[in-house]
This record gives C-alpha cells, structure tokens and sequence, in this order.
C-alpha cells in the first residue's frame, strides 16, 4: 500500500511540472550555450542570404548573356566580372552552413538531449 502511494506521488511530481517560458529556458545557459547559440545563429543568416544573392548573381549573368548577344567577346568579359562573386559566395557560404547548421546545430541537440534530458543513460 506505502509503495502504490510513493509511486502516485511520484506520478504528481511529473505531472506538475509544467512548460517553462523561453527565456527562462535561457537563464539556464551557460558560457558554452551562449557561444554556441551566436554562431549558429550567424551562420545560419549568412547561409540564408546566400539563395537571394545567388539570384542577384544569376541576373547579372544573365544580364551579361543578354547584352551581349552579338559579342561573344565582350559577354566573355561581362561574364568574367561576375564569376569571382559566385566563387566568394560559395566560400562564405559553406562554412557558414557547416559552422551554423551542423556543428553548432548538432552539439546543442547532443547537449540537450544527454546533459539536460539524460537520454544518454539507460533507464534503471
């Protein structure tokens, strides 16, 4: 009978503890949580920027094609000014992606999920 009652009471101890607000969920972080959620978070607006810069840098290839129609030369040229852009958009956009997305990502769900959560633990 005692044990039934410690096991309903440990049912309600559960069972009251309800959803916490978001910025009390970020009075919790630490140093590390911190520098991670920056660094997620600026890689992940610098990986976003990349699709409507990509478009902008499609237009001006395009517009390179269609100005120069008759010049093959001088489409050449046009085209030869906008290149080192694409390339300067992937090089900061994939280790953006990678620092953002993944690694940063990835460790705070790890983080989480073993330190806070103890999934990492086998149940007893």
């Amino acid at each position: 009978m005692q044990m039934e009652e410690s096991k309903e009471e440990g049912m309600k101890a559960k069972v009251t503890h309800g959803p916490i607000s978001f910025f009390k969920l970020l009075s919790y972080a630490d140093t590390l949580d911190w520098v991670l959620m920056g660094l997620g978070t600026l890689g992940a607006i610098v990986h976003g920027m990349a699709q409507p810069i990509g478009y902008l840098l499609l237009g001006k290839a395009l517009d390179a094609f269609g100005s120069n129609l008759q010049d093959r030369h001088a489409m050449v040229q046009a085209l030869y000014k906008v290149v080192p852009f694409v390339w300067y958009m992937a090089l900061a956009t994939l280790p953006a992606g990678i620092l953002g997305l993944i690694i940063c990502n990835s460790w705070t769900t790890y983080y989480v999920n073993v330190i806070y959560i103890d999934w990492g633990r086998p149940s007893s």
